[in-house]
Order: C-alpha cells, then sequence, then structure tokens
C-alpha cells in the first residue's frame, strides 16, 4: 500500500501562515454585483497597483510577475486580465481570481465566460449570494456553454429552485448529449421530486454512458429506494458511497490546468495522474518542482511512488532514502520504501520497513494493511491477523480489509470467521465479485447451499457474464447432486 503524501498547511497559491498583503488588481468587495463591476470600470483600464509576493509560493509569484508584467504592458486587454484569472483560478486564489474575472468581463464583453467564473470565484471565496446573483444575470448569454449551465444547475439544485434547475439541466443534455453529467443531473432532480421511475430511467442513460459516475449510481439507489427496489437501492447506494458530482470543463479548462503551479497544484496534480496510470507525467511533473525544491520530503514521497509504479526501483529507492534521511520518524516514508522493497522482492526488508512504519504510525489503519500484505505472502498467517484485526478495527469500512482478513481466516482454514469477513466486505460493496466468489466457495464448503444459492443469484444478477461466477454455478450444480445422491442412498 503506497502512500500518497498530501502537502501539510497548503491549501492556497500563499504559503502558509500568511496570505497576500493586497490583491494584484482590484480588491473584490463581498456582495457587490457584476454590473457595479461594469460601472465602475467603464471608459479607464483598471490599475495595477505594486504587490509584496514575498509571502507566494515561489512558482505562484513567478507566474504572477509574468503576467502582470504584460498587463502593465496593455492594461485595457481583457483576454489578459481574464488569463490572469485563470491563473488566480489554478492556484485556489479565489478574491484575486473574482477581481481579475471582473475587469476581464468589464473589458471583453464578449466573452460570456468570463462573468461565469466570476461567479464562481465570487462563490469560492465566501459571497454565495453575490456569485449567485452573478450567475443569474449572466445566464442568457451562457445557454449554449455546456459546463456553465450544469454549474448552475447545481447550484439552483441547492437553493431548492427545481424548475430553473431543469432548464439548465435540458441545455446540457442537449449540448452534450453524449455525455453522463447532465443526465445524471436530471436524475437528481427527478428524485428530489420524487419521480422515482423517471429518475431511474435517465439514471440508467447516465450509467449506460459512463458505469463510473459515481453520483449517477448514488442518485439510482434513491430511486430504486423510493420504487421499493430495496436489493437493487443497496447495490447502487454502496457503488455510490461518497460520491459527488462532476462538473464539465469550459473552453478554457486546459489553459487553467496549465496555470497550476503552485505547490499544492502541483502535487495534487500529480496524484491524480498516478491514479490516471500516467506515471510519467507525474515524474515530469515532481522532477520539475523538485529543483527549487530538493528537500521537500512530501514531494520526495510522492517521486518515489511515482518511481514505483514505472518498476524504475533505482530512483524510487534513492528519492525515498533522501526523505528518510530528512524526516526518518514519518510513517509514511517506511511505508513507501516497504511497497518499493515488496516490488522487488525483498520481503525482509520490506517487512523491515512495514513494522517500523506500524510502530510511528500505528494509529493509521493502511500501516496494518500494508504489513498484513508482507507477512501474508511470507506465509506468517497468524502473524498477519494481528495487523489484519488491526486493520478493520481502525478503518472498519473499508471493504478491502474486511476481504483481505477473510483470506486469512480461509488460509487458516477457519471457515466461519473467513465467512464473516466475506460477509461484511460484499455488504460494504456488493459488485466485489472476487470477495462473492470467495463468499461462494467457503458457503458451498460449509454446506450452507441455499445461502449459497441466493448469494450467487445476486451476482449473477450484477455480472451476468462473469466467468468465475459461471464457474460457481458449475460447483454448486454439483454440490447438490452429490447432496441429492447421498440422500437416494439412504
Amino acid at each position: 500500500m503506497k502512500t500518497l503524501v498530501p502537502p501539510s498547511n497548503r491549501a492556497t497559491g500563499r504559503r502558509a501562515g500568511r496570505g497576500l498583503m493586497a490583491p494584484l488588481l482590484v480588491v473584490l468587495v463581498a456582495g457587490v454585483g457584476f454590473g457595479v463591476w461594469r460601472y465602475m470600470n467603464a471608459g479607464r483600464p483598471p490599475v495595477l497597483p505594486q504587490q509584496d509576493l514575498s509571502e507566494v509560493d515561489p512558482e505562484v509569484a513567478t507566474l504572477v510577475r509574468k503576467m502582470v508584467a504584460d498587463l502593465e504592458a496593455d492594461p485595457a486587454n481583457g483576454r489578459m486580465h481574464g488569463s490572469l484569472g485563470l491563473a488566480y483560478e489554478a492556484n485556489t486564489m479565489w478574491p484575486e481570481a473574482a477581481a481579475s474575472f471582473a475587469n476581464a468581463a468589464a473589458l471583453d464583453s464578449g466573452e460570456p465566460l468570463w462573468a461565469y467564473h466570476c461567479a464562481r470565484a465570487t462563490i469560492n471565496s465566501g459571497d454565495q449570494e453575490g456569485g449567485y446573483a452573478m450567475l443569474l444575470e449572466a445566464e442568457t448569454k451562457l445557454q449554449n456553454v455546456a459546463g456553465a449551465q450544469l454549474y448552475l444547475a447545481h447550484q439552483l439544485l441547492e437553493a431548492g429552485e427545481f424548475d430553473l434547475a431543469q432548464t439548465a439541466l435540458n441545455n446540457v443534455v442537449r449540448l452534450e448529449p453524449e455525455r453522463a453529467e447532465g443526465y445524471a443531473g436530471l436524475g437528481e432532480l427527478l428524485v428530489e421530486r420524487e419521480d422515482f421511475a423517471g429518475a431511474a430511467r435517465v439514471l440508467r442513460r447516465a450509467l449506460d454512458i459512463d458505469p463510473n459516475i459515481e453520483i449517477a449510481h448514488y442518485s439510482l439507489g434513491l430511486a430504486y429506494r423510493g420504487l421499493g427496489q430495496l436489493e437493487d437501492a443497496e447495490r447502487e447506494l454502496a457503488l455510490g458511497l461518497g460520491a459527488k458530482r462532476k462538473g464539465l470543463a469550459d473552453k478554457f479548462g486546459a489553459e487553467t490546468q496549465e496555470y497550476g503551479v503552485n505547490y499544492v497544484g502541483v502535487i495534487n496534480k500529480s496524484s491524480d495522474l498516478v491514479e490516471a496510470g500516467a506515471f510519467q507525467a507525474a515524474i515530469d511533473l515532481l522532477e520539475r518542482l523538485r529543483k527549487t525544491r530538493p528537500d521537500d520530503s512530501n514531494l520526495l514521497n510522492n517521486l518515489g511512488i511515482a518511481y514505483i509504479r514505472t518498476k524504475r526501483f533505482e530512483p524510487a529507492l534513492k528519492h525515498l532514502k533522501h526523505a528518510l534521511a530528512l524526516d526518518d520518524n514519518f510513517f509514511g516514508t517506511h511505508q513507501n520504501l516497504s511497497a518499493c522493497y515488496q516490488d522487488m522482492e525483498d520481503l525482509e526488508k520490506a517487512l523491515f520497513h512495514a513494522k517500523r512504519s506500524v510502530e510511528l504510525g500505528g494509529d493509521v489503519a493502511s500501516t496494518h494493511f500494508a504489513t498484513l500484505r508482507i507477512l501474508a505472502r511470507m506465509s506468517r498467517f497468524e502473524d498477519a491477523l494481528v495487523h489484519g484485526r488491526a486493520a478493520v478495527r481502525l478503518d472498519p469500512t473499508d471493504p478491502m480489509k474486511q476481504a483481505a482478513l477473510g483470506e486469512l481466516f480461509a488460509q487458516l482454514r477457519r471457515p466461519r470467521d473467513a465467512r464473516k469477513y466475506f460477509e461484511a466486505a460484499l455488504e460494504l460493496t456488493p459488485g466485489f465479485v472476487a470477495v462473492r466468489v470467495n463468499l461462494l466457495r467457503i458457503l458451498i464448503g460449509l454446506g450452507d447451499l441455499d445461502q449459497a444459492e441466493k448469494t450467487l443469484a445476486k451476482g449473477e444478477a450484477m455480472a451476468p457474464d462473469d466467468v468465475s461466477l459461471q464457474q460457481c454455478r458449475q460447483i454448486l450444480m454439483g454440490a447438490r447432486q452429490r447432496r441429492a445422491s447421498a440422500r437416494s442412498k439412504r
């Protein structure tokens, strides 16, 4: 189990502890509407006051200085003000972003997206009412912008304005009929209106397009619950656990992503790239950041993980050992070294660092889970059991940990205990086919064929073409035939 290390105390492009002394352009006053901005800026370009950037992440400061210098040469250029706003947005500096977008909207009135981004930045700055008013004022110019319509719909849903939300969501579907997000939003709206049958129809359409859109699974679970289909509801709610709404990028999405140069942005972006399998892109991003932060242990850990995922163990060990030299009491570094050695098949070194991670971070479930996996590979199942119990105690809602403990009990020939944890894992994630197969083998071995039939039928309903479930069907049929044969001979 590799530990992606989040940056500490860095929520925005500002350094921890203090913020920017003053915004670069004009301070956005909470509650000031977009119409007032047009009036304030009419007929004259905005002023670019001097700015103290000493408390800003150096990467952000370099970017901002360059963009401000360009603006000083052409202060009436609305497009450039918009780009500066996108840079602030990318680095989660919302008040400054709102001010820049307001200038862009006033100077480049032909681009309706500046007003949209200004509204979003205003909302993210904490002025919900002001941002909401801006969205409504700009709405007529945004009817052909799917991302803006979806964002507006989400805001309207939160406000309980269901009729307006439906209009916006219909626009999203009209503009992006092959994207799942609009259908997912419509389904959520129909659930709110208790039109459960209609919700189920559009949510199934969303999942046909994108089976991994979790909010659609969750809303479909609510719809099935409303229809009285409780087993289906249980499955979908589990698949949508922890779901968040998805947005749609507009035409400035790629540009915004390029401006994400602050520490938090780069670390988070690299983590997203690793999770998406773009390991070399993550390495390139982190190596650039390492040039300015050579002794950042969080960065070194994330860089080590990316190299592990590419099976380049020499640079991975180099960076992880450097991080360990900087702080040998951080459990995450030991955990990542353990993962590296495990992939190198050096299980003794992997176990040494896994145990050290438990000593330092024993209240974190992942340290026990990683140690369990190494001990299981070494066939030390009794020792692994201690860490399996600890992992489940610390994180009982993770089906992977429940399933791993079930597998340990199966290895120790304790089928009733194995059954308990396999059933717990399936209750958390009904679509976990591998666990369902393991549970079926336990149930058939225990002779509980009726429960095995129920468990298998649920799996077949969710994955009718799964080969392993088809094999379980054959095994179960054989067990029933043997039982019937034995009874006939009595």
